[in-house]
């Protein structure tokens, strides 16, 4: 618990910073057009032919909130917009501050998604 309320403590003012942020960043793409965090994410996902599955578990796993906690019964935690493990974070493969921006988390979970499709998500279960 204590592992988990330190990860939180430390996570929680960068990921309401980054999520303060990414309601105000808008990217210019390269038809000068604006694009929000949820269209860029979903660029990234159409990219690789996932958009509408990515919507759906993003949707369920984090309602698209990018400092979103969340608790298991395993005293490990889930974080913000793809709900990363915090297995995840102590292993070396994603870490706080890549957490707290959305675009680094995205290919951090497309680069997942490569390598074990859809099955680490919780919420594959409910959007088939």
């Amino acid at each position: 618990f204590l592992l988990i309320n330190q990860l939180y403590m430390t996570f929680k003012p960068l990921a309401t910073s980054a999520n303060q942020e990414a309601r105000n960043n808008f990217l210019p793409s390269n038809d000068d057009k604006v694009l929000t965090m949820r269209e860029w994410v979903l660029n990234e996902w159409d990219k690789v032919g996932q958009r509408e599955t990515a919507y759906k578990i993003i949707t369920c796993e984090s309602n698209w909130k990018i400092n979103a906690v969340n608790g298991n019964t395993n005293k490990t935690s889930d974080l913000s917009l793809y709900q990363f493990n915090t297995i995840h974070v102590k292993s070396g493969f994603i870490d706080l501050k890549c957490l707290s921006d959305y675009k680094c988390q995205t290919f951090k979970a497309i680069e997942m998604w490569k390598k074990q499709g859809w099955t680490p998500w919780v919420c594959l279960k409910y959007v088939n």
